[in-house]
């Protein structure tokens, strides 16, 4: 048991009367009275103080907006450049596999494979990955069916029987969907 269940609701008598405030002219002090002249310029004073503090926050927010705007474009920029360069490497070994007139097919093709990976290494760093999703159940979040082919013993139902274009994403994003054709029953 507490001693919250012994109280009422009832008003409390006897000791405990409240304190009444002090009678007229026992030592408070008077309240000051103020002429409309005064309080006009107390207004005027407030309007003036007022419209200072809203001019001031109105350029403080027009400063922190500018400054967000430029440190957003200095950083778009910044990774537009890092990733300019990554692909400088790739636009480079075009140029010697272009430069090549004479050598055996399999140089060539040896040399687009090495540009082939450098150019995805370069992608990858940047969050960009390739969706390459043979034999994996198709996923309409992930993959396009352009084509539909029936199944097989090699490929279940419901899965991507071959890509037609490969899909990409960006940091988890969706780029573009895989374009695939997908096993079932025709």
């Amino acid at each position: 048991m507490n001693g919250d269940e012994n109280q009422t609701d009832e008003p409390v008598t006897g000791e405990f009367e409240p304190e009444l405030p002090p009678p007229e002219g026992g030592g408070a002090e008077p309240e000051r009275v103020y002429t409309e002249a005064e309080v006009k310029a107390r207004l005027d004073d407030a309007a003036v103080e007022a419209k200072d503090r809203h001019l001031r926050l109105t350029a403080e927010y027009e400063n922190f907006r500018r400054r967000v705007q430029r440190e957003k474009e200095q950083w778009t920029g910044e990774a537009i450049e890092r990733f300019a360069t990554d692909l400088l490497g790739v636009l480079d070994d075009f140029d010697r596999a272009l430069a090549v007139t004479s050598g055996s097919a399999d140089a060539v093709t040896e040399g687009i494979r090495l540009t082939d990976r450098q150019l995805r290494a370069a992608l990858s760093r940047h969050g960009v990955e390739c969706v390459d999703p043979v034999g994996q159940k198709f996923d309409p979040k992930l993959h396009e069916a352009i084509q539909r082919v029936p199944a097989a013993a090699d490929r279940q139902p419901g899965t991507v029987a071959a890509v037609f274009e490969k899909g990409y994403t960006l940091r988890g994003r969706l780029l573009r969907p895989a374009r695939v054709q997908v096993a079932g029953d025709a």
